[in-house]
C-alpha cells in the first residue's frame, strides 16, 4: 500500500499527523505503518486530498436547499437542487409567488430554505430511514416539520441513563416517541 491510498483526509488522527510533518518535518513515531511505500510525488498528491476535501467543505458550507414541507404526509421534499443562498431565495419566491402564500406552518403546506446540510426528521431521508437503529440525537441541524429546531434533554441518575425527552422549540411538540431506548423500538412511525 502507498501513503497516497491509505492517507484518510476525513480521520482527524491522519490530519494531525500530517499536521506533525509540517511542523516538525517527521511523522509521529509509529503512526506510518511497516512496509508504507511512498511515490516520488507523494507530498504534492496528499497535500491535494487535504485541499480538495477543504474546498468541498467550503463548498458545502455555502449551499442551500428550497424544501416543501407536505402538512398531509407530514414530509420534507427537496424542491430544488443545492444551490446559494441568492438562488435559494429566488426559487422560494417563486414557489411562494414573492411570499404572499405557503410561507409557515400554519398553511399546511408550506416551503422553506435550509443549509444543505440539514437533517429533517419529518423525510424519508431523517426518521425514516433510521428505522431499528439509535437515532443520534445530539446533531448539529435538526429540524421539527414546522422548521423550529429540535432540541433534546437527557436524564441520568447514578450514572444510569432515565430518560430522553425531544421536542420541538417553535411548536412545544413532544417528539420523545422517535427515540429508541436500550435497542426497543419507540413506537410505529407510520
Amino acid at each position: 500500500m502507498n501513503i497516497v491510498d491509505w492517507f484518510d483526509v476525513n480521520n482527524p488522527t491522519h490530519v494531525r499527523a500530517y499536521n506533525n510533518l509540517m511542523k516538525t518535518g517527521a511523522w509521529e513515531k509509529g503512526f506510518i505503518p511497516v512496509g508504507m511505500e511512498f511515490p516520488p510525488n507523494w507530498q504534492v498528491l496528499v497535500a491535494g486530498k487535504l485541499a480538495d476535501t477543504y474546498v468541498q467543505k467550503k463548498i458545502a458550507d455555502n449551499l442551500f436547499v428550497v424544501r416543501l414541507y407536505d402538512g398531509f404526509d407530514h414530509e420534507w421534499i427537496d424542491v430544488s437542487k443545492l444551490v446559494t443562498k441568492v438562488e435559494a431565495e429566488k426559487i422560494l419566491a417563486e414557489k411562494t409567488e414573492g411570499g404572499t402564500k405557503n410561507t409557515k406552518f400554519e398553511d399546511i403546506d408550506y416551503y422553506a430554505i435550509f443549509p444543505a446540510d440539514t437533517t429533517m426528521w419529518y423525510s424519508a431521508k431523517g426518521v425514516y430511514k433510521d428505522r431499528g437503529k439509535t437515532v443520534v440525537v445530539n446533531q448539529d441541524n435538526v429540524f421539527c416539520a414546522c422548521g423550529g429546531v429540535v432540541r433534546v434533554t437527557v436524564r441520568e441518575t447514578n450514572n444510569n441513563l432515565d430518560g430522553i425527552n425531544m421536542y420541538c422549540t417553535r411548536c412545544n411538540k413532544d417528539l420523545s416517541y422517535l427515540i429508541e431506548y436500550k435497542n426497543e423500538r419507540a413506537g410505529d412511525l407510520d
